[in-house]
């Protein structure tokens, strides 16, 4: 017999091409609805009969949101963390002191009426009462580790001598429009009026924080790293392929262009440390080697490798860099990235065609259609393969066929 509230313990917002089902179970937490409504009702001093409405507001990547209404038309929006986000207990701790600093530094966060960092209460969840703020290729680990070790020898070089560049900050993880939300002012302006989902936020030196925010960064491109203004080619005749990727390629570019414009214009002492030709690479080898290890050993050496051919400008030291890559290495490595870059931007054409986000996410309504472009794309593969070993490599790789993910873990 189906569970009345279902709708809430489940993930509805969409669906993914490969792994669906997997993707489902991992988003779905089965807790006491009338106790989280008590729970709410008691963080703001009412009592559970107050509670007239509890609706599900947002599914994002690590958290589904509720709104919870009570009879005076008081709203708060009640978080609760996947049963896979982590890491637990820490995940909703670390959030909640964030905010709270945040909100005493007089920034616009969401206040916070009340918290469980654990699921042993009697709503059966982890989970956060807040302000409303709406308002209405395969490779083995022991490569990584080596890479490691290599990283863990240049680590204490790599401080800027600056002070000011070692100045602790802290900055908003995933700044991303559902994040920030914004109203009219009495001016007819706009007022940003809060700034969402501060989990996983870090306090870390000026030099590690600054960057361009990873939706709107283009590092890699030479356009972008040149700061010339985007353009699409002025001859925009191509196929159909080549002019989604042309496309695609602009707005990457225009959006790291104007990141870094405004920032010149409105954060000066951020602006200053982007300018800092080793700033981007200084924060790539930080975060490549603090990101848990997913079957990639190939970004953190390319990175390391960039940090020993500039070793001088990195770290402004005489001493020569500990760490010595043999020549044959490095030309491997680079052949290697540059198939990697080749076959990521073809893979994110392909993304696009079929309308996917992150993991083969794609919107409910448009769930059959993805899977439909997908099976015609492998099938159209198959039959375009020039050997008997290349059709049994697409069929046995398929990015968009259902996997085993512990492979990669």
């Amino acid at each position: 017999m189906a569970n009345p509230h279902d709708d809430l313990f489940n993930y509805t917002s969409g669906r993914w091409v490969f792994n669906d089902a997997l993707r489902h179970a991992q988003r779905r937490l089965i807790f006491d609805v009338e106790e989280l409504c008590r729970l709410a009702a008691q963080s703001v001093g009412r009592s559970p009969a107050d509670v007239v409405h509890l609706s599900k507001l947002a599914e994002g990547g690590f958290n589904r949101t509720f709104l919870i209404t009570l009879c005076d038309d008081l709203q708060m929006v009640a978080r609760i963390p996947y049963p896979t986000t982590l890491p637990k207990y820490y995940a909703v701790a670390s959030e909640v002191a964030t905010m709270e600093f945040l909100r005493s530094s007089r920034l616009p966060v969401p206040q916070v009426y009340g918290y469980s960092p654990v699921s042993d209460n009697t709503a059966k969840t982890e989970y956060i009462f807040m302000r409303d703020g709406y308002q209405y290729q395969e490779q083995s680990p022991s490569a990584h580790v080596e890479n490691l070790k290599r990283y863990l020898l240049i680590a204490s070089s790599l401080v800027p001598r600056d002070p000011v560049l070692g100045r602790f900050c802290i900055r908003h993880p995933d700044l991303q429009q559902s994040n920030i939300v914004v109203r009219r002012s009495s001016d007819s302006g706009w007022q940003v009026v809060g700034l969402l989902d501060w989990q996983h936020a870090s306090i870390l030196p000026l030099f590690l924080l600054a960057g361009v925010p990873e939706r709107l960064q283009n590092y890699d491109d030479p356009v972008s790293q040149s700061m010339t203004p985007p353009s699409l080619p002025e001859n925009f005749e191509l196929d159909e392929t080549e002019q989604t990727e042309a496309e695609g390629a602009y707005r990457c570019r225009l959006d790291h262009y104007h990141y870094i414009k405004n920032t010149e214009e409105y954060n000066k002492p951020h602006y200053d440390v982007l300018m800092d030709s080793m700033c981007a690479l200084r924060s790539r080898l930080f975060d490549q080697a603090g990101s848990p290890w997913e079957g990639d050993a190939l970004d953190l050496k390319v990175a390391l490798i960039r940090a020993t051919e500039r070793w001088e400008t990195l770290t402004g030291l005489g001493a020569p860099c500990p760490v010595i890559f043999d020549a044959d290495d490095v030309r491997e490595t680079r052949k290697l990235n540059e198939l990697q870059e080749k076959t990521d931007r073809a893979f994110e054409v392909w993304q696009n065609i079929f309308g996917l986000g992150p993991d083969g996410w794609v919107p409910t309504q448009h769930y059959e259609e993805a899977v439909a472009l997908c099976k015609q794309a492998k099938e159209e593969a198959v039959t375009e393969a020039t050997s008997q070993e290349e059709r049994a490599e697409i069929m046995a790789h398929w990015p968009w066929d259902d996997m085993d993910e512990g492979k990669y873990m």
